[in-house]
């Protein structure tokens, strides 16, 4: 990897280490990128067995010594300060000084914990071995070297074991082998995409090396070493070491199953046991007998049927969050998702008695694709979405052994809303039903896989079972009638039934949860008027009436989910709640009387919650999001981008959208202390500023010549209200536009001149403001949310209207004059148009046509309908473009496999030019300076995965 240096740190008088990487390794763009995002992910935690790391950059070192060395001699050298730990290797206390192996065993354990730490960060360390583990003089295990794998190139793989390297390789793209040959998972060796099971089977590895002195896999070859991984069962502990405690040659062979399902699931469950070993060494038997199941091991679930056969599967990449569309009946707020690392929460203790149990919070999936969780009623099953875009899959975990069998094959129209049967042998979910183009159908399938039936078509929300599991209670929405119903269907005879309707101006998120008792149904709703809440409302089931809990309220409807607990008095409630932040968290709220206590703390957004029906188990889907700006000049492909903002996290991420003022200045938001707030910094990266105080907050901004908008939310007394606001380019001068309190942001003209918004209990309608205050004008009364592109001369606008009557009712696209909102004459545009904006002039559309497989960008002439396409590309997804100041170039988002890059095509034609070569993670959004010169994007990572959440009650 490099030389490492004692060296003195001068400013704060502590002796460091200093690793420093030399020139060939620090070539490659990508790698530079995830040594930096990583090594910064990893100086963040911070564990007594982690070896902690100071400081990461370069700087120029020279060839030579003193005063009047040549600058040829001179270069950049990216360099690691961190910890120096005197003592010696694991390595070396395996073999070399012959340590007894409970000794081992301790600091092994020790070890397992820092890896944990990682872990719960969402940091793998891929590169596990006796190596990277230091033992200190005073008896500490500090893992090194978190994220340095893929800086390495690769080597000869006849190398000897003994000084084998690390071999280049990432966590999401197949094909390309990382670690050390002799520790490599079988994933690995495959060039699979990993997870954090990869380390446990390196740790596996560990223990039995430590336990015989010998290593499990070990040939005269590193090609004859990776076929020994996939293919063959290490020696018998009990021939090398009779003396083995047979506990922990089982520990062993758990950890060094061959598929990662049938491994240990957790590196913290893995030092648990350690610690009980440790601690009950002398009492263990060598000769006892163990649980049997070597590597090679199936585990199938033991309930709920039989002949079924567990497909385990490890999916690379990670798909952006899906919701359940929203009926377009409810307002449709506009809020930005920070999602970050998952932090446990400590209870105090009651007054009256001792504390109360730690909340715990696992993840339960170790993937980071995973959509729509839903445990069983019984908590022994969870099932899930996953899989690459366009072939999601529906699995069913168990949870104990970490089995999977897959359910459902590869759907190119994801299937959704997932619900198992009060009995959990049937599996309920929402699908597109071919019978019934554009709606959705009801369909059930056996919990461990078998034929799917259809029960039931129009369906628009996940169902929720009466306690006796006889009927059902699901959404639909009614848009030609502006109305929304809650239905309940006999599940025998097929026959469904209406339990209450709602009709503008109320709005409801159509999200039933029938109560455990079977007298009322949970909904979000809202009365629909000014200064009015989104809150939990109780119907109930034999008279209709509805009442509303009083006190809680949540932000977007659209996001809240909810499940009741046993004794009908709580529920856990999930999504963006009206608690003092804008994340979305998860809160246990009394329905006697609105009070809430939460859950979780961080920025991770939680979404997608169910329980177990003792109401001891809540599953739900955690999302966490590590991005940060990036630069990059279009004229020079070949030049690194360069990022100018470094998090770690998501508690201090960069918002997935952002603004550019006139000057180039990028305008962003941030996450910190929990909350999220604006900050500005220029192109280049310097003059960082923040605007905590004055803009905490604050959910949606656009940037214009001279100012810049926001749309603020405020809470008090229970109440949401909503307001927008001019800012001067500077961000002062605040100023208030409109007088009402329900007014959100829709879109500004590009001279910032003029205002579209609309009011929050009136989404339908688009009202014109001038930007400086005035009479508003409301120019059309059938939007289909809050949201419109005013064409660049400022005389037109284009959004997503309700169409037709009835049946033939549907979502096109429409252009409307800003002056008196009257409907311009002009050919349709395909149905199959998303992302349309104007483009050159005010003639002139583009879109997105997603018939197209490869999703290219087309030029429509609003005039004469003349399609032509912008761009030819036969493979990936475009998922955005961005047109450059001077109308000559198109910036394009695009995807291949799962993982987006930039490119650069030339609107007059040529090949399609590569700017960015990430390998992962995710490029969420990217725009012109405004001189043309270099284009700004958001990179970082994003992860879903489902958690537990237990001893919250």
């Amino acid at each position: 990897m490099g030389e490492v240096y004692r060296a003195r740190d001068a400013s704060l008088e502590r002796d460091v280490a200093i690793k420093v990487l030399p020139p060939s390794l620090v070539r490659s763009e990508e790698r530079v990128r995830r040594f930096v995002l990583e090594a910064r992910s990893a100086s963040s935690l911070n564990h007594p067995n982690i070896v902690t790391i100071y400081e990461i950059g370069e700087g120029e070192v020279s060839s030579g010594a003193g005063d009047g060395v040549d600058s040829a001699n001179r270069s950049q050298m990216h360099f690691i300060s961190m910890e120096l730990v005197s003592g010696d290797t694991l390595a070396a206390k395996i073999h070399d000084e012959k340590t007894d192996l409970r000794t081992l065993l301790g600091w092994l354990a020790q070890a397992a914990e820092g890896v944990a730490k990682a872990h719960a960060a969402g940091i793998v360390h891929r590169d596990l071995k006796p190596g990277n583990i230091m033992i200190s003089n005073d008896g500490y295990a500090k893992v090194l070297d978190f994220g340095l794998a893929k800086l390495t190139e690769k080597v000869d793989l006849d190398a000897a074991l003994s000084t084998a390297p690390t071999e280049i390789g990432n966590r999401t793209t197949e094909g390309v082998v990382l670690g050390t040959v002799g520790y490599m998972s079988p994933e690995q060796v495959r060039g699979k995409g990993v997870d954090a099971r990869t380390d446990i089977f390196s740790l596996g590895c560990i223990l039995y090396e430590a336990a015989t002195r010998r290593r499990p896999f070990a040939a005269e070859s590193s090609i004859e070493t990776m076929h020994q991984i996939l293919n063959a069962t290490p020696t018998p502990i009990e021939e090398r070491n009779p003396e083995v405690p047979a506990e922990l040659r089982r520990l062993i062979r758990r950890c060094l199953a061959k598929s990662a399902d049938q491994r240990l699931q957790s590196v913290k469950d893995l030092a648990i046991e350690l610690r009980e070993i440790v601690d009950d060494y002398e009492n263990l038997s060598a000769t006892a007998t163990s649980a049997s199941g070597g590597s090679g091991s199936t585990v199938a679930p033991t309930s709920g049927g039989s002949g079924a056969n567990v497909a385990p599967s490890v999916t690379s990449g990670a798909a952006p969050p899906r919701r359940i569309p929203w009926i377009p009946i409810v307002v449709t707020a506009v809020v930005i998702a920070a999602a970050t690392l998952g932090v446990s929460v400590f209870r105090k203790a009651p007054s009256g008695g001792g504390a109360l149990p730690e909340l715990k919070i696992s993840s339960i999936t170790s993937r980071s694709d995973v959509d729509d969780p839903v445990i069983s009623p019984d908590g022994r099953y969870l099932a899930f979405l996953a899989g690459p875009f366009d072939a999601e899959r529906i699995y069913v975990r168990q949870i104990a052994t970490g089995s999977e069998v897959e359910v459902l094959p590869p759907q190119t129209l994801s299937p959704e809303s997932f619900c198992f049967s009060p009995d959990g042998d049937y599996l309920f979910y929402l699908a597109p039903d071919p019978e019934h183009p554009g709606f959705r159908g009801l369909y059930r399938i056996p919990s461990l896989g078998g034929q799917a039936t259809k029960l039931i078509y129009d369906v628009d929300s996940q169902v929720s079972f009466s306690p006796d599991g006889t009927e059902l209670a699901f959404g639909r929405g009614l848009p030609n009638e502006q109305a929304a119903e809650i239905q309940i269907l006999n599940i025998a005879t097929g026959q469904a039934r209406r339990l209450i309707r709602f009709a503008e101006p109320e709005q409801v998120n159509l999200e039933p949860e029938w109560s455990p008792d079977g007298k009322l149904m949970a909904i979000i709703h809202s009365t629909g008027q000014a200064d009015s809440d989104y809150g939990i409302a109780l119907v109930d089931v034999a008279s209709g009436k509805v009442r509303r809990v009083p006190q809680f309220a949540v932000t977007d409807p659209r996001e809240a989910r909810m499940v009741w607990l046993p004794g009908n008095r709580e529920m856990v409630v999930a999504g963006l709640i009206n608690a003092g932040s804008v994340r979305y968290s998860m809160h246990v709220v009394s329905i006697g009387d609105g009070k809430s206590r939460r859950l979780v703390a961080g920025m991770d957004q939680y979404s997608d919650v169910s329980a177990s029906a003792d109401g001891r188990q809540v599953a739900a889907l955690r999302v966490s999001i590590t991005s940060n700006l990036w630069s990059l000049d279009p004229d020079a492909p070949a030049t690194p981008s360069r990022q100018l903002t470094f998090t770690s996290g998501s508690d201090n991420a960069v918002g997935d959208e952002f603004q550019l003022l006139a000057d180039g200045t990028v305008v962003y938001q941030a996450a910190g202390d929990e909350r999220l707030f604006l900050s500005a910094i220029a192109p280049d990266g310097t003059a960082p500023r923040s605007f905590r105080d004055d803009l905490a907050d604050d959910l949606y901004f656009l940037c214009r010549p001279g100012a810049w908008f926001v749309q603020r939310f405020d809470r008090s007394d229970g109440k949401i209200t909503s307001s927008i606001w001019r800012f001067d380019a500077d961000g002062t001068n605040r100023r208030r536009i409109g007088t009402g309190s329900t007014e959100i942001l829709c879109e500004v003209s590009p001279d910032g001149r003029t205002i579209l918004m609309c009011n929050w209990g009136r989404v339908r309608s688009l009202i014109r403001i001038n930007a400086d205050g005035g009479d508003p004008k409301t120019l059309t009364e059938d939007s289909a949310g809050p949201s419109a592109d005013i064409s660049p001369d400022g005389r037109l606008f284009v959004y997503r209207a309700f169409r037709g009557v009835g049946a033939s009712m549907g979502i096109r696209n429409t252009v409307r004059r800003m002056d008196d909102g009257s409907l311009v004459s002009m050919p349709e545009l395909p149905i199959s148009a998303v992302n349309v904006d104007w483009i050159l002039d005010s003639n002139t559309l583009a879109f997105i046509d997603r018939s197209d497989p490869a999703t290219n960008v087309f030029r429509f002439d609003i005039r004469t309908g003349a399609t032509t396409p912008l761009t030819s590309f036969t493979d990936g997804r475009v998922a955005d473009y961005n047109l450059s100041p001077d109308g000559r170039r198109l910036a394009i988002t695009r995807y291949e496999g799962d993982v987006r890059n930039l490119w650069l095509v030339d609107m007059d034609g040529g090949d399609p030019i590569r700017l960015t070569h990430f390998l992962t993670g995710d490029l969420f959004s990217a725009r012109w300076t405004p001189d043309g010169r270099r284009i700004i994007f958001v990179y970082g990572d994003v992860a879903q995965d489902a958690v537990m959440v237990t001893n919250f009650r």
